[in-house]
């Protein structure tokens, strides 16, 4: 992506700048020109000098901006996906660590951490969830509903077992939110319902090791309307055979 690393001759051009007002220079400059050979590494032919820059994804992000994160570094990750383990597994846990450094609020970090979830590698997999769930409480109750809910249910549904797996370990984030409605509440605890009931056994067996979290959270929340919550609903939802949770 030509326009985001063009950042880094940005930055080397700012420390020449700075050079010429400064003489001699100072820690600042030597920070820019760090910044700027981290984002070269980014696309390096050497796996270890990749996968030092992604580890310090939020270097770079400090460095250019929360506009030119959102619309430049993030955009640049989306297309990156397709990596050594160790490259993706470093990413996936940087990715957490940038909730509050992207214009906007974090919500596009849900486009990498997605595909991130649905790798191979258990490794990426799991730093991925762990930063999707950071990311979760950095959302507003609002962007949790229209983005996270979704993002969660698209692994929960994925084609392919390790998004379903990743996605056990998605759901009970949502529940923890203050304020989040009852319709969302039910539909996490169809959600999870479903990865219980996989057809796979390593999602089961996953989402076996997930039920008391999600247990707890769904104890902590307020209880949803339908047969036992005491609020009104629809008719399907007063089937029992409809509660996700039987």
């Amino acid at each position: 992506m030509a326009t985001f690393f063009s950042s880094s001759a940005r930055l080397s051009r700012r420390k020449e700048e700075d050079e010429e007002k400064t003489v001699g220079g100072g820690d600042d400059d030597d920070g820019l020109e760090r910044i700027a050979l981290l984002i070269d590494r980014l696309k390096d032919d050497d796996v270890d000098l990749r996968t030092e820059s992604n580890a310090k994804l939020a270097k770079i992000a400090k460095a250019l901006g929360p506009e030119r994160t959102r619309d430049e570094l993030v955009p640049f990750l989306c297309e990156s996906v397709d990596d050594a383990d160790e490259v993706l597994a470093a990413m996936a846990k940087s990715l957490g660590e940038l909730g509050s450094l992207v214009s906007g609020g974090p919500r596009p970090l849900l486009e990498p951490l997605e595909a991130l979830a649905a790798i191979e590698e258990s490794s990426v997999r799991d730093e991925a969830v762990e930063s999707a769930t950071k990311i979760a409480k950095d959302l507003s109750v609002e962007d949790a509903e229209k983005y996270y809910l979704p993002f969660a249910s698209r692994l929960a549904t994925h084609e392919w077992f390790t998004g379903r797996t990743s996605a056990c370990g998605l759901v009970a984030p949502l529940l923890h939110k203050p304020r989040v409605s009852d319709a969302t509440k039910r539909e996490a605890a169809k959600l999870f319902a479903r990865l219980c009931a996989d057809d796979t056994p390593m999602v089961r067996r996953v989402a076996a090791t997930e039920l008391a979290k999600f247990a707890k959270a769904l104890a902590n929340s307020s209880p949803p309307p339908g047969p036992t919550g005491g609020g009104q609903g629809d008719d399907d939802d007063d089937d029992p055979k409809n509660d996700p949770l039987l």
